[in-house]
């Protein structure tokens, strides 16, 4: 029998047998398949409305349509991870908000009814790294951070330390393998490859997990294109570089020559949104005027492959007229000792770079808070020598606590612009 299960009125009873009644009323012979009909979506249909993670600003509300749900199903199942079935196994770190976490550690897990584990803990890397050892994924799925954190902890040491024989012609192909079993070990072992997005990878740790062979990609994408824009197989994958454009979507770059001059990378294709929910300001200035998604991010293509430079609203402009990327530049200074992160800035017609150290580190060997300080700043010579003259760091500041972050671990740049 129908069930009513909510009811305003007290009497429950009552308004089970009123609903019964009507219905039997109305169907007196039960319902028959030609008096049922099931709403069909439109592949342009609003699905999800999805907020962006306000990196450089407010968020939006973003309306991502069927189709471009659909076309990131595909994509997952037929070129990302077409070995994946029921027995597949994903731990879930990213915040199913952000679009990232939901398409490809939910939905898409759903739709083949994979397993999917999520994380009961603040997802530090320590406790991810104990969930793969215990989970054992098939994928794994994850923000830059995570491969960061194991190379400046447990590979760089080492390293470090057999840096002659890293690079030895017999011996360095015996050292590196080693490297690459401990890595694959602490990943939960059984990996087909890791798949790394939502942020730009410190060049250094990509070029180390390169020269190890490690299984592991970079991809590219926006809350915008729901989120896959480009990626390539880990076997296939070029250093520096964020993949090629996945089936459904094509990509370009606004420059007079895309393959050298960086542009701001310009997407079309099924993945594209809608528009932002009640902001037709913002969705007219985020088209060209051929209906081309403006994403905001510089780069340049050569052989098809997406070699990102940083976003445009962060770019600064020298005085001499040169463009300079601070994520470039992050990038270096994050590679030293003590630094968990960093942001560079234009300040007063210079370059300031604000530091988050590693106290809590720094405590456990007994280094005071001061001096660490002082190591830090004795560095900022060393990281000019690896910059031009025109990108050049004036000062160094510190901050006490971590940088205010989006859901997906990204600093609100927006927070800590200075006077220019």
């Amino acid at each position: 029998n129908l069930q009513c299960l909510m009811s305003v009125k007290d009497d429950i009873d009552a308004i089970r047998t009123d609903v019964v009644m009507g219905f039997r009323k109305k169907y007196p012979c039960g319902l028959r398949p030609e008096q049922i009909s099931y709403y069909e979506d439109k592949p342009d249909e609003l699905a999800i409305i999805n907020y962006t993670s306000g990196t450089s600003g407010f968020s939006k509300g973003v309306m991502i349509p069927y189709r471009a749900i659909a076309c990131n199903m595909n994509f997952a199942a037929n070129v990302a991870e077409p070995q994946m079935d029921s027995r597949s196994r994903v731990v879930s770190m990213l915040p199913l908000a952000h679009m990232y976490g939901l398409m490809f550690e939910f939905l898409f897990e759903m739709s083949i009814g994979a397993q999917v584990f999520f994380l009961t803990k603040t997802p530090s890397p320590k406790v991810i790294m104990d969930a793969f050892a215990q989970v054992r994924p098939s994928v794994i799925i994850a923000v830059p951070l995570i491969i960061e954190k194991v190379y400046k902890t447990q590979l760089k040491p080492v390293a470090e330390k057999l840096k002659f024989f890293f690079s030895a012609p017999l011996i360095g192909g015996i050292v590196r393998r080693y490297m690459r079993k401990r890595v694959r070990s602490a990943f939960g072992g059984v990996f087909e490859e890791v798949i790394l997005g939502g942020a730009a990878v410190n060049p250094e740790v990509e070029k180390f997990f390169h020269k190890l062979h490690f299984p592991f990609t970079v991809g590219y994408g926006m809350t915008e294109c729901a989120p896959i824009i480009t990626y390539i197989k880990w076997n296939k994958a070029k250093v520096g570089s964020s993949g090629k454009a996945v089936p459904g979507c094509k990509i370009r770059i606004d420059s007079p020559e895309p393959s050298k001059i960086p542009g701001e990378v310009q997407v079309s294709g099924q993945n594209v949104f809608l528009g932002y929910y009640k902001n037709e300001k913002a969705t007219k200035e985020a088209f060209t005027s051929d209906g081309w998604f403006r994403t905001g991010d510089m780069g340049v293509i050569k052989k098809g492959y997406l070699y990102l430079k940083g976003r445009s609203k962060c770019m600064i402009l020298s005085a001499n007229g040169q463009n300079i990327y601070p994520e470039e530049l992050e990038g270096i200074i994050n590679n030293f000792p003590y630094v968990v992160d960093s942001l560079v800035v234009e300040d007063h017609g210079g370059l300031t770079a604000i530091i988050y150290p590693d106290y809590a580190a720094s405590r456990m060997y007994g280094i005071s808070k001061e001096e660490i300080e002082g190591k830090l700043n004795s560095m900022l010579p060393e990281v000019n020598k690896a910059l031009p003259q025109y990108a050049q760091i004036r000062k160094i500041e510190f901050l006490e606590n971590d940088f205010e972050r989006t859901p997906k671990r990204n600093i609100k740049r927006y927070l800590y612009q200075k006077n220019k």
